[in-house]
């Protein structure tokens, strides 16, 4: 159900519809900068689409108690191909 105003989710909440209701697997990754072998790690999550894997990457901040952007919500939902109704957004502002 669609809820005007919906408060977003913190970035902890995200993590855990995510993984818990949403079946997406968290994973780390090192990335190789330059020739220096600058490298660091990057965390993303997978979903299986029958298949399909799709990966999008999410940079938690320190405080995962702190709320995800609105930007950020509807990038992770868009890549995703997630439900919005799932984080009280309305479907059809991702048509």
């Amino acid at each position: 159900m669609v809820e005007p105003f919906a408060q977003l989710p913190t970035y902890l909440e995200l993590r855990c519809i995510l993984e818990d209701e949403l079946g997406c697997e968290f994973k780390e990754d090192i990335k190789v900068l330059d020739e220096l072998n600058d490298s660091y790690p990057v965390t993303y999550f997978e979903r299986d689409l029958g298949g399909r894997i799709l990966e999008c990457v999410v940079i938690f901040p320190e405080d995962e108690l702190e709320r995800v952007q609105l930007t950020n919500l509807r990038h992770i939902i868009a890549r995703s191909e997630l439900d919005p109704t799932v984080f009280g957004l309305d479907p059809h502002d991702f048509d």
